[in-house]
């Protein structure tokens, strides 16, 4: 049988706390080994002792077939491709469910950026601006998928041709908010989408602190975008710190209470940043070449564009139009440029013969 199951098995115990699983498996040697005792007094509390007495497998082999059925897979502590720096932390989940590519994680450098939902204009441009030079870098981005600062720094991730991976405090089959189902879509096709919570498990509050240390631990770094006062991402930032993880964030008005959040975590040693050297400058020993995407796919005639010589902005909108035919205004939303800089750049492109001007302010991919 495979080893899987007694992971599994084991992680589904779900009043018996991760910290005391991670225990058992030390006692034991594995979590075949917990599986096959039957005598659990004096080495854990009595109070979770007749949990770990059922040993039916049925909720285990049930995930495993949910898992397969949505194309997805399972990691656990034991397994090689378990993101090493995860694996470090004090309690690393026993298995993670996860959609989308494998990573290699040999000299992959991965930063969490997380912020506010409730994140101002300034808080938005300042994220955008940094997670896409980083990407451009080679950055490997994490977020948690949230609204706000999380999500600007998966899509302007995704924009650059970057890898991204989303952190979610539900399964990885439910997509929340629901208004992020295209973002979500769109993460596993460049990356991943990670849960340590089963199939079906709802974004239930007291999900996300669990969420927000896997976050923290999975990365280098972090990247606070814009936090006030009361916010998850000093939650966030106060697990990577516990882990020694590198606390990074962007500053603001004094006086804007947006971010007075962000301005306790300068004053208590985190690092200011303005530029994407201020973040790369502390990681000498890797490789932060600038990269650009050489090539996007039309998604409607399955024709290669070629990206060559293109700007950073003439990019982003060619890959918008490469997924549909696409109005003015609304080029203008989503790359978040201004009217007058979308329709520069639509006027390079159609001269270079890359767009073309269809019907009302629509353009397409020539």
């Amino acid at each position: 049988m495979d080893d899987k199951i007694y992971w599994l098995w084991l992680s589904l115990k779900e009043h018996v706390p991760v910290e005391v699983q991670l225990k058992l498996i030390s006692v034991f040697g594995s979590p075949e080994a917990v599986y096959d005792c039957d005598n659990f007094h004096g080495k854990i509390p009595e109070k979770f002792e007749e949990e770990l007495k059922d040993k039916s497998l049925a909720d285990a082999k049930q995930v495993m077939e949910r898992i397969e059925a949505m194309d997805g897979y399972i990691l656990t502590l034991e397994d090689e491709e378990y993101p090493p720096n995860l694996k470090s932390i004090t309690v690393p989940p026993l298995v993670l469910y996860i959609r989308g590519r494998h990573i290699d994680w040999d000299g992959v450098f991965s930063l969490t950026v997380v912020g506010t939902r409730r994140c101002s204009d300034y808080g938005r441009r300042a994220t955008d601006m940094l997670v896409r030079e980083l990407a451009r870098r080679g950055v490997t981005i994490v977020s948690g998928m949230a609204r706000g600062i999380d999500a600007v720094a998966a899509r302007a991730a995704l924009r650059e041709g970057g890898s991204t991976i989303a952190v979610l405090g539900s399964g990885i089959d439910v997509i929340y908010p629901r208004e992020h189902e295209g973002l979500y879509y769109d993460i596993i096709e460049n990356g991943m989408v990670v849960s340590e919570f089963p199939p079906g498990t709802p974004p239930l509050k007291i999900n996300f602190p669990r969420r927000n240390r896997v976050m923290a631990g999975i990365s280098t770094g972090m990247l606070i975008g814009q936090a006030p006062e009361k916010s998850g991402a000093l939650i966030t930032a106060a697990h990577g710190v516990s882990e020694g993880r590198n606390v990074y964030v962007i500053p603001s008005d004094i006086y804007d209470v947006g971010f007075a959040g962000s301005l306790k975590l300068i004053s208590q040693g985190a690092k200011l940043v303005s530029r994407v050297e201020d973040i790369t400058e502390d990681y000498p020993y890797m490789n932060f070449e600038e990269r650009f995407k050489s090539e996007a796919v039309n998604r409607q005639t399955k024709k290669v564009v070629s990206l060559e010589g293109l700007s950073t902005a003439e990019i982003a909108i060619v890959e918008i139009l490469c997924k549909k035919d696409t109005h003015i205004d609304e080029l203008a939303r989503i790359s978040k440029m201004s009217s007058p800089e979308v329709n520069s750049v639509l006027v390079m492109l159609e001269l270079n013969g890359i767009v073309k001007k269809l019907s009302g302010n629509i353009y397409g991919i020539a």
